[in-house]
């Protein structure tokens, strides 16, 4: 189970993960919103959406606020091995409230 932590006179979200495996998954997550909506290169503009840190990786993205979020997309953005990302992305969709699937 995913333990997040709310922090005081902010928005930004923290949580870690511990599933047995050794490893203690960790991330933090932040509302983002931005009235000048910010182009994103070839992704197009993010205007509402979660900025994430994966701290195991040092890796920051800004996501969009809708949409799926599956192991593969997370796994090359945040730089996630094969055997960490059902726990690392079980982490991020839990902070950011997206699921993975369209079944999930």
């Amino acid at each position: 189970m995913v333990t997040l932590t709310s922090t005081s006179n902010s928005d930004m979200v923290i949580g870690e993960y511990e599933p047995g495996n050794g490893t203690r998954y960790t991330a933090l997550a932040m509302p983002w919103k931005d009235e000048k909506q910010l182009m994103l290169g070839g992704i197009g503009v993010v205007s509402d959406g979660w900025l994430v840190v994966y701290c195991n990786s040092g890796k920051c993205y800004l996501l969009q606020k809708e949409g799926w979020l599956t192991n593969e997309y997370l796994a090359e953005k945040f730089v996630i091995g094969q055997g960490d990302i059902p726990y690392a992305a079980e982490l991020i969709r839990t902070l950011t409230g997206r699921p993975g699937t369209p079944e999930a």
